[in-house]
């Protein structure tokens, strides 16, 4: 189970995702959306990651690299595999170490472990 604000995060991406008719949740979506998580920017703060920067990046990322479906299709995106792939991992390693509630901390370091990023 995740979190309320992480599955808050999620659920404004998607919603994100729908207004930009982009068919898929990448994972700069993901990111983008974790930025908005306070765990995650407590994590980033501490290794002094310029925050406004990264997101600024990302969001200059998806728009010049994530094509918008064509109007007259219905959009409801996808997690890409490494989306998903990512939520998975950091499902199991909440279950791994007893934890019944996944953060978005515990995603972002299911995040790096992804073999590109």
């Amino acid at each position: 189970m995740l979190d309320k604000e992480l599955d808050d995060c999620i659920g404004q991406i998607y919603q994100q995702a729908i207004f930009n008719r982009h068919e898929f949740l990448t994972m700069e979506h993901l990111m983008l959306g974790l930025l908005k998580n306070s765990s995650v920017v407590n994590v980033l703060n501490d290794v002094d990651c310029d925050i406004p920067l990264l997101k600024s990046e990302l969001l200059q990322h998806i728009e010049q690299h994530i094509d918008s479906l064509p109007d007259d299709i219905e959009v409801a995106p996808q997690p890409t595999t490494a989306f998903q792939r990512v939520m998975q991992r950091a499902i199991y390693s909440a279950r791994s170490a007893e934890v019944p509630i996944v953060s978005g901390d515990r995603v972002l370091v299911a995040f790096f472990e992804e073999p590109e990023c």
